[in-house]
């Protein structure tokens, strides 16, 4: 299972051993892998544990929001795979996405991808969060994190979006796939791209992995670092300036798809312990 995180600056969100955890809001924080997430800091931009979940069924439905801000996600069918389900999570319980929808071909001869199964949340959903902005990360420091563990990996080239935020001025961390084997990690914001081949990467054991960046920002432009099980993953990469949202951009959050478009994305295996806090972290 993969855990992707994503950093924002602020105020120190470290804690002593033995300490309640604090918010994010901050740099410096050591999140232990060891644990929940929650037990090292409390993410202050969303933070979806799926504890508590009906092993095999969907409830509860939609998925608390542990930081607070509402960004309750819903699970999402497919237009031909079932709902999340809740499954044996790295802590507790966790959820299980089919989002290994396969094209079809149409009459006139075009392929046809379908929309997977995924958790969402967005700006249409009642009730509303009561600060959607706190979602506008680019141009800011921020840190997000998920363990990931697949059933199977598809052979063929793919690309599995672990989150999605925002469409289209918004921000988006991935894993691809080529037909060798090779594994990249992928950060697309605002416009600005950058990715990071892992030679080191083994998905294939089917276990839990955790899966990470750290975004730094002073403004107009930033840095990316990937993390793999808690290490980084090549060197930090740079990226260009994101583009602001506009006043009628509608804000979404997605686990384990994309916000806009409909792809084949090869994913099939289950998320645990996701969350998104400001401040630039690192793992121990």
């Amino acid at each position: 299972m993969l855990l992707i995180v994503f950093l924002t600056g602020g105020l120190p969100c470290l804690h002593a051993a033995g300490s309640p955890a604090t918010t994010g809001n901050g740099s410096g924080a050591e999140i232990d892998l060891s644990k929940p997430v929650v037990q090292s800091l409390k993410p202050d931009v969303l933070c979806w544990s799926f504890d508590g979940g009906t092993i095999d069924d969907w409830m509860p439905d939609p998925v608390e929001d542990l930081s607070g801000n509402s960004f309750e996600g819903k699970l999402l069918a497919g237009e031909s795979h079932p709902k999340p389900t809740y499954v044996q999570g790295k802590f507790g319980t966790g959820i299980r996405l089919e989002g290994n929808t396969p094209q079809t071909s149409s009459e006139d001869g075009s392929n046809r991808t379908h929309q997977n199964p995924r958790v969402s949340w967005s700006d249409l959903d009642i009730p509303q969060a009561p600060d959607p902005g706190r979602l506008d990360l680019m141009n800011k420091a921020f840190t997000a994190g998920a363990w990931v563990k697949f059933d199977k990996v598809e052979t063929d080239e793919s690309q599995i979006y672990i989150f999605h935020s925002g469409t289209p001025a918004g921000w988006a961390f991935f894993l691809s796939r080529n037909a060798k084997g090779l594994w990249t990690f992928n950060f697309y914001g605002g416009g600005a791209k950058t990715a990071v081949k892992d030679f080191d990467a083994n998905f294939e054991d089917l276990q839990w992995h955790h899966v990470a960046f750290s975004h730094a920002s002073d403004g107009d432009t930033g840095t990316i670092i990937f993390y793999r099980d808690g290490v980084a993953v090549g060197t930090p990469m740079p990226l260009g300036a994101g583009v602001a949202p506009k006043e009628d951009e509608r804000r979404m959050f997605t686990l384990g798809e994309r916000n806009v478009g409909r792809f084949s994305s090869g994913l099939v295996g289950a998320f645990d312990d996701v969350f998104v806090t400001t401040g630039v972290c690192s793992f121990k």
